[in-house]
């Protein structure tokens, strides 16, 4: 029997009772390899290079696990200062737990290694976020399946592109980049919105991308490669994701109700 007849003979009860489960499941409740960050961090790595995106480019993105680190703990120190951390007292500033020091709280060397790490930080994600959205739409996949919109991401990515090659934010102060902040948060309010459901289409593209990474890998996610079970699978794993969209979307207009506009 081949593995396309395995698939599609050994697993219509189950498929069944996972489309019939999925409307109560989350990601939370998902396969045990969803919740293993350094096989999800590889298999990322994996899907973008069968999606297209250059490998020379992916392969630097581990690199900036370091980095990244280093501007949490450049940040921590910045709050430790003010004396921050450690504290049940609402923060005098008025910020809120987990929000980043203002620019005008680091001293200019804090300031010279800030500006360091972003220029190893964006140089790579930039160009990689870049070509993500280039082959997604080359292939005919929305990010709205996946609870992203479109042109909103496009639009926000240009600005970000925009205002890291100007080059202002390396001197710009606090009231300077909060106010961009603002601004960018208000223009780019509409990031995230209610994922829908894929179309066929999309479905078999997807597969095809799928079964272009490492073969270990997909056996992890999948028991079988076969386009017929892949599909099924992919269907489900983009119905948990509309789940935790649809849930986000309510908690977000649930909060917006709580807290009426002052004007």
């Amino acid at each position: 029997m081949t593995e396309r007849q395995d698939a599609g003979s050994g697993t219509t009860q189950g498929a069944t009772e996972d489309r019939s489960q999925t409307s109560k499941a989350s990601i939370a409740d998902g396969p045990e390899w969803m919740h293993d960050k350094e096989f999800l961090l590889r298999a990322g790595q994996e899907l973008l290079v069968s999606l297209g995106v250059d490998s020379s480019w992916v392969d630097r993105l581990p690199g900036l696990e370091g980095p990244i680190e280093q501007l949490q703990e450049l940040q921590g120190e910045v709050d430790a200062e003010h004396g921050r951390p450690g504290s049940d007292a609402e923060p005098e500033d008025g910020r809120n737990e987990g929000e980043t020091p203002s620019i005008d709280e680091y001293s200019p060397q804090q300031r010279q290694r800030l500006n360091a790490l972003i220029d190893e930080i964006l140089p790579i994600v930039l160009p990689v976020a870049r070509q993500t959205m280039d082959r997604l739409d080359e292939r005919g996949i929305r990010p709205e399946i996946a609870g992203g919109s479109a042109p909103a991401l496009r639009a926000a990515l240009q600005d970000v592109e925009s205002l890291y090659e100007s080059g202002s934010w390396r001197t710009a102060n606090g009231e300077t980049l909060d106010g961009y902040l603002r601004w960018f948060t208000d223009e780019h309010s509409a990031l995230g919105v209610e994922a829908v459901p894929p179309t066929r289409a999309e479905i078999r593209t997807i597969v095809t991308v799928v079964r272009g990474m490492p073969r270990a890998t997909v056996r992890r996610i999948a028991k079988f490669r076969g386009r017929l079970y892949l599909g099924i699978v992919v269907r489900i794993l983009l119905r948990l994701l509309r789940h935790e969209s649809a849930e986000g979307t309510a908690d977000a207009a649930s909060g917006t109700s709580q807290h009426p506009s002052q004007e």
